[in-house]
C-alpha cells in the first residue's frame, strides 16, 4: 500500500524513510492476521486428511459389498455340451443347483402359418379395393384399406403396420416370398392363431378371398398351424410355447432350444469371481489400515517449509482414526452365527498376515486352496458368512448388522456410519449421518469463522495504516512550517550589512 497521507513529502522534511517505518510497523501489528492464516490453513490440511482416510474408506465399502452379492459369491459356471441344440445360462434372478441335465429337444416351437395363393407378381398393382382387419388371438386390428395400385408387398406392409383399436402394434408379421404372401403370428405356440374376419358368419372377407387366403365359406386355406416345443429334462417330459428364455424348465437356469436332438448341460460352482472380490476386500482393507496406521504414527516436523511437511503429525494419535481402525480389526476377528458351518473369516482362509510385524498390523492374508475349497464345497455358506438377510426383504440396509447378519454386512454399515454424507436432523440440526463428513463440515465451519476474522482483522489494519500515514504526514507538514518559521526568524534577527 502507498503511503498517499504523505502528500508527497514522504520524509523530505524529516529525512526518515517514513515508508519503511510505517511498512515495519504493520509487518508487526499484521503477526495476529499471519498467525490466523497460518492456523486456518493447517485446518485446511487435516480436513484433506480426514478426506483421505474417507475416501480410502469408501473405497473399502465397494469392495465389502460385492461380498454381500450372490451374483458375486454364489456365481455358477454352466456349459452346454452342444450349443447347437441347446444353449444354456444363470436366468438373471436364479441360482441354479450345481449338477448335470440331460435334456433332449423332441421339436421346436413353431409360429402360425398361413399362405395365400400364389399371384402374378409380388409388386404390381393387384386391382382390389375393399378392406379388412386382422384378427390376432381375439384382438382385432384397426381396419386396413386396399387400393386399386396396392401390390402384394403393400398389402404386407400395411399388416406389419396394423395397429389394435388401442394403438398397440398387432402380434402378427407379414412378408412376401416370391408371390406368396405369408402371414404369421408373432409369438409360436400351439395357442396363437390368425384369421380375417368375413362381413358376416360363413361370408368370406373379399381381400382375403380374392388373395386366396379363404374360400367362399371362410373357410381358411394354406393354414399351418403352430405347435408347442417338446423337450425332456432328466427323463422329465414336457411342453412349452417358446423355444427362449425358458426360465420354467430348470430353476436358476434360462434354456434356449435351438435344434432337435440331445446333449448335456453342466452347471457347476464357479469359484474365480468370489476369490477375487475376496482379494480386493482383503487389498483394500490392508491399503486402509496402511493409511490409518501412518496418520495415526507419523511425527510431527518443527519449521516445515512445504504442505508435505506441515501434514504430518496432524492426526497424531487422532481419536476417530483410533477408533476407526479399532472397529476394522475387531470386525474381522469377531465370529459370526449366520452361517453353521463357518463362524470366522479364519475358517474359510482370511487370516491376520503375521509374516508382517508379527501380525501387530492387523492385516490380512488370503489362502487361496482353503477359500476355494470352502466356496466349492459350501457356497451358500460362505455367503452366510458374509451376508444373511437378518429381516428377510431380499437386500442389504442399516439392519443387517451384528454376529446374525455376517461380517461384510456389519461391516458395510459400520462403514456406511463413518462415511454417509447424507444430512438428517438432530436436535432440529442438519448434519451429515457419517462421522467422517461431520468433521469436515465441522472444519469448513471453522475455516469460514477464520474467513470472517481475516477479514475484519484486515479491515482494522487498513484503517491502522491510513492512521499512521495521516500521523506522519501531519508531522511532515509540522517540521516544514517550522522549518519556514525558523528560517524567517534567522533572516530577520540577522545583522544589518
Amino acid at each position: 500500500m502507498s503511503i498517499s497521507g504523505l502528500g508527497g513529502l514522504g520524509g523530505l522534511i524529516s529525512g526518515m524513510d517514513t515508508k519503511t517505518i510505517i511498512n515495519q510497523l504493520m509487518q508487526l501489528e499484521a503477526q495476529p492476521l499471519y498467525q490466523m492464516q497460518q492456523r486456518q490453513h493447517i485446518q485446511d490440511l487435516k480436513k484433506g486428511l480426514y478426506n483421505e482416510v474417507n475416501s480410502a474408506l469408501l473405497a473399502l465399502q465397494s469392495k465389502v459389498q460385492a461380498l454381500t452379492d450372490p451374483a458375486v459369491m454364489n456365481q455358477k459356471a454352466v456349459t452346454s455340451a452342444d450349443q447347437t441344440i441347446v444353449t444354456a445360462s444363470v436366468a438373471s434372478s436364479g441360482q441354479p443347483v450345481a449338477g448335470t441335465y440331460n435334456i433332449t429337444v423332441g421339436n421346436l416351437a413353431t409360429k402360425f402359418d398361413w399362405r395365400s395363393a400364389a399371384q402374378t407378381s409380388a409388386t404390381a398393382a393387384l386391382n382390389l379395393n375393399g378392406s379388412f382387419s386382422v384378427n390376432v388371438d381375439g384382438v382385432t386390428s384397426q381396419v386396413i384399406n386396399v387400393t386399386a395400385s396396392d401390390s402384394l408387398t403393400n398389402i404386407a406392409s400395411k399388416i406389419n403396420s396394423a395397429l389394435d383399436t388401442s394403438g398397440k402394434p398387432m402380434k402378427v408379421s407379414a412378408t412376401v416370398v416370391n408371390t406368396t404372401l405369408i402371414i404369421n403370428a408373432t409369438d409360436t405356440g400351439s395357442t396363437h392363431t390368425v384369421t380375417i374376419p368375413g362381413p358376416g358368419p360363413g361370408t368370406p372377407n373379399s381381400i382375403a378371398q380374392s388373395l386366396g387366403l379363404v374360400d367362399a365359406s371362410n373357410n381358411q386355406l394354406n393354414v399351418t398351424k403352430g405347435v408347442d416345443a417338446s423337450l425332456t429334462v432328466n427323463g422329465i417330459t414336457m411342453t412349452r410355447s417358446s423355444n427362449t428364455n425358458l426360465t420354467d424348465v430348470v430353476s436358476g437356469l434360462s434354456l434356449n432350444l435351438v435344434k432337435a436332438g440331445t446333449t448335456t448341460v453342466t452347471v457347476a460352482q464357479d469359484t474365480d469371481k468370489a476369490v477375487k472380490a475376496v482379494h480386493d476386500f482383503v487389498n483394500q482393507y490392508n491399503s486402509v489400515l496402511d493409511l490409518l496406521n501412518t496418520r495415526l504414527t507419523e511425527k510431527t516436523i518443527q519449521n516445515p517449509t512445504t504442505d508435505a511437511e506441515t501434514r504430518k503429525g496432524l492426526l497424531n494419535a487422532d481419536p476417530t482414526l483410533l477408533s476407526l481402525q479399532t472397529t476394522l480389526r475387531n470386525n474381522v476377528a469377531n465370529m459370526y452365527s449366520g452361517s453353521s458351518v463357518y463362524k470366522t473369516l479364519y475358517s474359510i482362509g482370511i487370516q491376520i498376515d503375521d509374516s508382517i510385524d508379527r501380525g501387530k498390523s492387523g492385516k490380512l492374508t488370503v489362502d487361496d486352496t482353503k477359500l476355494s475349497d470352502a466356496l466349492k464345497a459350501n457356497p451358500q455358506e460362505v455367503m452366510k458368512l458374509f451376508f444373511t438377510d437378518t429381516n428377510g426383504n431380499g437386500r442389504l440396509d442399516p439392519a443387517d448388522t451384528g454376529a446374525a447378519a455376517g461380517v461384510a454386512a456389519t461391516l458395510y454399515n459400520q462403514l456406511d456410519n463413518a462415511t454417509n454424507s447424507n444430512t438428517q436432523l438432530y436436535g432440529g440440526i442438519s448434519a451429515s449421518k457419517g462421522l467422517l463428513p461431520a468433521i469436515m463440515n465441522s472444519i469448513d465451519s471453522i475455516i469460514k469463522d477464520y474467513d470472517n476474522r481475516i477479514s475484519e482483522f484486515q479491515t482494522r489494519l487498513d484503517m491502522r495504516r491510513q492512521s499512521l500515514e495521516k500521523q506522519f504526514s501531519s508531522l511532515e507538514v509540522l517540521l516544514s512550517q517550522n522549518q519556514s518559521q525558523l528560517s524567517y526568524f534567522t533572516q530577520a534577527t540577522a545583522p544589518a550589512k
